[in-house]
């Protein structure tokens, strides 16, 4: 059983174990981003938890599987309100990544069912939330051998879409649209389709 504890960027210890986690992940690791994300934690606008689970070992009570964020505004300006709002009727989860040791166990949808709890309450969500969204890497990038091989090629690494994880736990997609920008081989810019979900709650689970 997983449970979520809160992160706190102030505290070296944590910063540097969220960047080692973020530098795994290959996204979002820079000082720059981890600042942006501490100043954003103070107003309340992401919510960061690490993903920790009991441990057997005498020396570490407890592992830090992983780590989930849930935020009132995106990363993305050209999606904003799309994926999010300031009063927090719609948030959204825009950290999400569990260590490679710990998946396959049931962890990360322990995880989920848990923020979508927190996004329907205070301090962290909203009674008024109706709504998480999420980003998602097409599984384009998996299932078709010519797009795998144009991923292999302009990142060096195998291409994971968890678009089909989303949506077997409840995460509906409406839109396709290329909008992550990476740099290629030859500093070229390229567009990475992603594919957007919504997770929308009925007034009973309120």
């Amino acid at each position: 059983m997983c449970r979520l504890q809160p992160i706190d960027l102030n505290d070296k210890e944590q910063y540097q174990r969220l960047q080692s986690q973020r530098r795994e992940c290959g996204w979002y690791y820079e000082d720059e981003y981890l600042n942006r994300w501490r100043k954003a934690a103070v107003t309340g606008a992401k919510c960061l938890f690490w993903i920790t689970t009991p441990s057997f070992d005498a020396v570490q009570s407890t592992i830090f599987a992983g780590h989930i964020s849930l935020d009132s505004f995106a990363e993305s300006e050209k999606h904003q309100h799309e994926l999010a709002r300031p009063d927090k009727s719609l948030l959204t989860i825009s950290t999400f990544f569990v260590l490679p040791e710990y998946r396959g166990a049931g962890i990360g949808g322990q995880a989920m069912a848990q923020v979508e709890q927190l996004a329907r309450s205070e301090p962290y969500g909203h009674p008024r939330c109706s709504a998480i969204t999420i980003m998602s890497l097409s599984c384009q990038y998996t299932d078709d051998p010519m797009w795998r091989a144009c991923y292999i090629e302009w990142t060096g690494e195998t291409p994971l879409s968890y678009e089909r994880w989303y949506s077997r736990i409840g995460y509906v997609k409406w839109k396709e649209e290329a909008c992550t920008e990476i740099i290629g081989p030859g500093n070229r810019v390229i567009l990475l389709t992603e594919v957007f979900l919504k997770k929308t709650f009925s007034s009973s689970t309120k």
